[in-house]
């Protein structure tokens, strides 16, 4: 209770700071501070008033609207969806949580990625799915999200972000009211803000627990945090960098101490749990098989350097060193060595809307734009300018260039680069607007998504052999034996099925 003893007398201090400044806390604000809970994993009580159970389910549901947004909606597959359900189900009703309490999405996402939110909201993306080797993979990511909801992890992170910021919240004279609105607007970002170090080791904990409990082998967890560490490297060096960049896999602690952890904690449940070994690799393989990899192209697609939308009829090409990222709101290109950046996106606009109209008035309205020109891409109009932006503390100059595409769309680019390049890249940021194009009819056709395919390897076949048939041709090999969970090429056997990527 010593914790507890302190969090009280913080807010006792917060709440007479408040009182000597004129604002006067409201009576549900005041309920809400004295909440107490019972931690359902631990059966400790818990001090979590700015998050109490009550209000988690509300929390969940309004801000599942916008991760569906953040990461291109629902994955809508029949047999994807029944399978994840199967298994959820299967892992869930083991939690101390009931299993209807749950929320189970796929996301329609090429990354590598899970989640949960307050009130039993847990995601995984389509690409986590072709990353994981076996039903219990899979089983074991939903546990350790299921964990974070049964340990109740978000509350108590709530908890300190909120009173962390009380004192600012004060200086700055907010009223009750306003001060409820602000923690009910943490937002979605808010609760997927990286969980502590022993959060993250609760979590798989309790993923392991899960699994034993439901039958599935515990030594999974394990198996797919190694994947994940060498999906992290493979990652980076796909994009040109040394080492990982700071992502989804760095809000945990480093891989290779969890999985030394993570398989600890496997043989104690072996022991304890000897009939939990059921592993589930090819019941995983058949669920997953012609589901889509990489980008969906009703998104636009990525192949190479170039970026396409069949759907839209377009395409356009960034400079070498560029690495492309689609999100659903925007196509980023970023060069890792210079810092430079490209942002793409397309807006709807009335039928008489000029690109130099928009340009000044919507784009950019008030910022002092220079250099503003008309001219022509590809037979479309077009304007462009220079202006200066804020890129966290430094001003930095951008490239602005606008066409309008069909009656009613304009394409936009924001390009950026530090002050001692930006000359340089300046003549590659108009190489990019220049070749923006219209697809041709048939072009169209040749933009099929990529989809993961089973295939049975045969006693002539290498590791490098069934890589080369990959369309993905840049890092084949190493994309073959990260997907497939293979050590090395040597591991490759006659009558293995495998994972491989075809139209």
């Amino acid at each position: 209770m010593t914790k507890k003893f302190t969090f009280l007398k913080k807010i006792a201090s917060v709440k007479s700071a408040l009182v000597k400044s004129g604002l006067i806390l409201t009576a549900p604000l005041l309920l809400t501070l004295q909440a107490c809970s019972t931690n359902p994993v631990t059966g400790r009580q818990e001090f979590t008033p700015f998050l109490p159970q009550s209000a988690e389910k509300d929390i969940g549901a309004r801000e599942h609207v916008k991760i569906l947004a953040e990461f291109g909606g629902e994955y809508k597959n029949a047999k994807i969806k029944n399978y994840v359900a199967k298994v959820s189900q299967r892992i869930t009703k083991v939690t101390e949580n009931p299993a209807d309490s749950y929320t189970v999405t796929v996301l329609n996402s090429p990354i590598v990625n899970a989640f949960a939110l307050p009130g039993g909201y847990l995601y995984a993306t389509r690409g986590l799915l072709a990353l994981a080797n076996s039903e219990a993979q899979l089983a074991g990511v939903i546990g350790h999200e299921a964990g974070h909801v049964t340990a109740r992890h978000a509350a108590g992170r709530s908890n300190r972000q909120v009173l962390a910021g009380l004192g600012a919240l004060v200086i700055g004279s907010l009223t009750g009211s306003q001060l409820i609105s602000q923690v009910a607007d943490m937002g979605a970002q808010g609760y997927l803000a990286h969980y502590s170090r022993s959060n993250e080791y609760e979590a798989d904990e309790l993923g392991v627990r899960y699994l034993a409990r439901a039958g599935y082998s515990p030594y999974a967890q394990g198996q797919f945090l190694h994947a994940l560490g060498k999906y992290s490297h493979f990652s980076a060096k796909e994009a040109g960098r040394e080492a990982p960049a700071p992502n989804w896999l760095d809000s945990h602690p480093s891989t290779p101490e969890r999985v030394t952890k993570a398989y600890g904690l496997a043989a104690q449940a072996a022991t304890q749990t000897p009939k939990a070994d059921y592993d589930g690799t090819s019941a995983h393989l058949r669920a997953i098989n012609g589901m889509i990899y990489g980008d969906n192209p009703d998104e636009g697609v990525i192949r190479g350097r170039n970026f396409t939308h069949p759907i839209m009829k377009f395409t356009f090409r960034v400079p070498t060193g560029y690495k492309l990222t689609n999100k659903p709101t925007a196509v980023y290109a970023r060069d890792e060595r210079t810092g430079a950046i490209i942002q793409f996106d397309v807006q709807k606009v009335a039928a008489g809307v000029t690109p130099e109209a928009h340009l000044q008035n919507d784009f950019m309205k008030g910022a002092r734009l220079s250099g503003l020109k008309r001219f022509n891409i590809n037979g479309m109009n077009a304007a462009t300018a220079w202006t200066v932006v804020q890129a966290g503390r430094t001003a930095t100059p951008a490239r602005l260039v606008v066409l309008k595409y069909g009656k009613n769309f304009i394409a936009r680019f924001l390009m950026i680069a530090p002050e001692n390049i930006f000359k340089s890249e300046n003549k590659k940021f108009e190489q990019v607007a220049l070749s923006f194009r219209k697809l041709a009819a048939n072009e169209v056709k040749k933009y099929k998504p990529y989809r993961i395919r089973l295939y049975k390897v045969k006693s002539r076949d290498t590791a490098r052999s069934v890589a080369r048939k990959s369309p993905l041709k840049d890092f084949a090999l190493e994309r073959f034996l990260v997907l497939n969970g293979l050590k090395s090429e040597r591991d490759l056997k006659k009558g293995m099925t495998v994972k491989t990527i075809a139209y």
